[in-house]
């Protein structure tokens, strides 16, 4: 089932500003999780490890991200800025706690 992604019933027509664009709560609860149970491991594990283990997660939180939010709904333009504010601002802000280079880790899809 794909979903329409940003649109409401009573859509206006003016396009959002990047300035106005907060993390979306479904956002906010995905980083919410993502940076607790990162940090519990981040104490769990060695230094190595840790450093070992994160890429590993990011792969799949990035293959996840593609596969099953990306492909699977559709987007609207608003919907479209969200998403990626969410991303931006949201997921690669946590791993980059712990990352040198979220964007390079990031940039396969």
């Amino acid at each position: 089932m794909k979903l329409n992604i940003g649109e409401d019933e009573h859509h206006q027509h003016q396009q959002q500003q990047p300035s106005s664009l907060s993390i979306s709560q479904a956002g906010a609860t995905l980083v919410y999780h993502i940076s607790m149970q990162l940090a519990a491991l981040k104490r769990a594990l060695s230094t190595d490890l840790f450093h070992s283990f994160l890429y590993d997660v990011a792969e799949k939180v990035q293959r996840l991200f593609f596969e099953r939010i990306i492909l699977e709904h559709y987007f609207n333009r608003d919907g479209a800025r969200q998403l990626q504010y969410d991303i931006e601002k949201g997921l690669l802000a946590i791993f980059a706690l712990y990352l040198k280079n979220t964007e390079y880790t990031f940039s396969r899809y």
